[in-house]
């Protein structure tokens, strides 16, 4: 009896989801339209883990930039600011020779505000076949990002005491 109240305590408490992000890269003329959607309620910070940066890819054209940067939903106050033709840049992922980041890095570091879920911007003179090639350890791009800490409902809570009230019925009935 008591594995089982405590099984069903432990049940209710919801798991924390890993979520992917969404990256869409599309060709329009000479440039191409790159689009980042974080889930789950992550968001974008700047770390050490991806070498200060929000998001990281490959691009070593000569004559490319970063264009038409929008951030969302509460962008940081400094701005959003892209670089290409980097030298290369380490993150947890290995080693990416473009970037967006914070203008001020210290806005974006993880705290609350600036919010930051999604990135849009423009790669001009580029392809699609010369932005998505990996670096040497097989990965096209890095997103920075940070999840939430996962709180239990009231609800879950609300179990879990229950079942721990139960075990403490059921020892106490077994010392009766």
């Amino acid at each position: 009896m008591k594995k089982l109240l405590l099984s069903a305590a432990l049940l209710a408490l919801p798991l924390a989801a890993q979520a992917t992000p969404s990256v869409g890269f599309s060709q329009s003329g000479a440039n191409v339209n790159v689009t980042v959607s974080l889930l789950g309620g992550e968001r974008f910070q700047e770390s050490a883990a991806g070498g200060g940066q929000l998001f990281s890819f490959n691009d070593a054209l000569a004559g490319s930039t970063i264009t038409s940067i929008v951030a969302g939903p509460n962008p940081p106050a400094s701005g959003i600011s892209g670089f290409t033709n980097l030298l290369p840049v380490q993150t947890t992922n290995g080693f990416f020779t473009a970037s967006v980041e914070c203008t001020n890095a210290a806005e974006c570091n993880g705290s609350a505000t600036p919010l930051l879920t999604s990135l849009t911007f423009t790669v001009t003179n580029a392809t699609l076949a010369q932005l998505e090639t990996p670096n040497a350890a097989g990965h096209i791009f890095f997103a920075d990002t940070i999840e939430p800490t996962a709180v239990p409902e009231p609800a879950s809570l609300a179990l879990l005491g229950v079942g721990l009230a139960g075990l403490a019925f059921a020892k106490r009935r077994q010392t009766a």
